[in-house]
């Protein structure tokens, strides 16, 4: 219940009365000028009894809508420690009901800040109530701003999990959820709350024959399996129910594999001062024959726990090369390719050698390849990743320090460390424009950089704005989709043929 819904049945029970005192004035009229009639009589006391059950009706909804609504803010008040217009199950659901478009790409999220199977009395901590509340207040706003306004969405609260609805595609959901995840920890720093963040993210896709209800427990379905597998996001899969979920994934990669269905996307990365596009990321989706493309927080971080990564990064290492001898034979553009590797990799004796032996089986110039690793990988095992690392770059391969910032810095290692490229996490990107500490961070990471003779790359930049403010800061590389989503092949050649970016600047000269 909302207080549109009880403004709407007050000014009923106001026009129920107006008619009924309008009636009893106009039949006196009558009855004064024409006289009584049994049939005028008749007619006028029918019209009152009628107002007169309207008038009662609407003042029995008001006073149970009031009563709703004081339920609900009550409810609201109880949950998150003050009064915020949040939806309760029945109203997400009365609310969502009405905007599900079957024809488009639609999704419930069940979204926790902490694993929901720990004890009941942390529900009842002042701390975690906090964080609620401030998610709270985060998911009022955040579908207002720029970059998530014209998705469709929905927010509501049920058994200490958040239900979202929202109508994206599968980078667009990835990115909320980082989003998302960002913003709980930093609530958590910011209160000095004495609470361990674990975000789950259950995902279920909207579908035509199944009920919004059963879709909503699917969600939570999915989060539960997370939270068991410790996998952040998962989404849901018939299996789950059945009980077989890990088995029935792990083959499904395998077959996967088996059948090429592993497809490469390219993220153009463009350079600032040579207005021109030096390179691309290589991201990898599942192009399944039977669930059609599915984003990698599907399957990444199982294939991790599973070992399963090594194949997977293998087959994606391959396929970029492949595409770059293609390119090369069709006379197209040639710009290098950064590549992701699992910390995992680190760990596996064949790392080296596989490396080596598919760049030397098709004879790819080793400048064309970029080996991308997080900041999480060169906090394993210092020696040994610097040791890999080294002998990577002796084999003429570029190194980038992926989500540079996010929380695993050590200043004191950057000087051992064999890099050439930092990237900037997409965190601190997003709120540069009106955020003075985060433009101050990026400022201070990208001078750190230049002290060190790295190149700079800034990651997620979404807007304008954004591109200016790193431009001025003499960031050397930006990637993001103010310049483009991750494209497949063909469509990644076609963008470095013809874009506005590059031909804006070849018509300045």
């Amino acid at each position: 219940m909302n207080k549109k819904k009880v403004v709407n049945i007050i000014f009923t029970c106001i026009f129920g009365l107006f008619l009924i005192i309008f009636n009893i004035l106009y039949s006196n009229l009558i009855f004064k000028v024409s006289g009584f009639t049994s049939l005028l009589v008749s007619i006028f006391v029918i019209c009152d009894a009628i107002l007169l059950v309207f008038f009662v009706l609407s003042c029995v909804s008001l006073f149970k809508s009031i009563s709703e609504y004081k339920e609900y803010t009550k409810a609201n008040e109880f949950i998150f420690g003050d009064k915020i217009p949040f939806d309760n199950l029945e109203m997400f659901v009365k609310k969502v009901s009405k905007s599900i478009n079957i024809k488009k790409e639609e999704y419930i999220i069940s979204f926790s800040p902490i694993k929901t199977s720990v004890n009941y009395e942390i529900f009842q901590s002042k701390e975690l109530k906090i964080l609620n509340k401030e998610l709270a207040l985060y998911f009022t706003k955040l579908f207002i701003l720029p970059r998530y306004k014209q998705f469709k969405a929905k927010v509501g609260y049920d058994n200490y999990c958040f239900i979202i609805y929202i109508r994206c595609n599968n980078d667009e959901l990835l990115q909320l959820i980082k989003d998302v995840e960002y913003k709980s920890y930093s609530i958590s720093k910011d209160k000095d709350l004495r609470i361990f963040i674990q975000n789950y993210f259950g995902i279920c896709k909207v579908e035509e024959n199944i009920e919004l209800l059963e879709t909503i427990n699917r969600s939570n379905v999915a989060r539960k399996v997370g939270e068991y597998n410790f996998e952040k996001a998962m989404f849901f899969e018939p299996s789950m129910i059945e009980g077989k979920s890990d088995e029935n994934m792990a083959n499904a990669i395998v077959n996967a594999l088996r059948n090429n269905e592993f497809v490469v996307y390219y993220m153009p990365k463009f350079h600032l001062q040579t207005k021109r596009f030096i390179g691309s990321e290589a991201l990898v989706r599942w192009n399944s024959k039977d669930k059609g493309l599915i984003s990698p927080i599907r399957f990444i971080n199982f294939a991790e726990n599973r070992g399963l990564i090594h194949e997977i990064d293998l087959y994606v290492l391959e396929r970029v090369c492949k595409d770059l001898v293609d390119q090369k034979k069709r006379g197209k553009r040639l710009l290098p390719v950064s590549i992701n590797f699992s910390i995992y990799e680190f760990y596996t004796p064949t790392f080296l050698d596989d490396i080596k032996q598919i760049i030397s089986k098709y004879d790819v110039n080793p400048l064309l390849i970029e080996i991308e690793i997080t900041e999480e990988t060169t906090h394993a095992n210092s020696f040994l990743v610097i040791s890999i690392l080294k002998k990577l770059k002796d084999m003429g391969l570029k190194i980038l320090l992926d989500d540079f910032g996010l929380g695993f810095s050590n200043i004191k290692s950057m000087k051992i460390l064999p890099i050439d490229i930092i990237k900037i996490d997409k965190s601190f990107i997003d709120e540069i424009a009106y955020d003075y500490k985060s433009k101050e961070i990026v400022r201070a990471i990208i001078s750190f950089g230049k002290a060190l003779n790295l190149q700079v790359i800034a990651e997620g930049a979404a807007d304008v704005k954004q591109v200016e403010i790193l431009k001025k800061m003499k960031c050397d590389a930006v990637q993001g989709f103010y310049y483009s989503k991750p494209l497949p092949k063909k469509e990644y050649e076609a963008f470095l043929l013809n874009n506005q970016f590059e031909k804006k600047e070849d018509a300045s000269l």
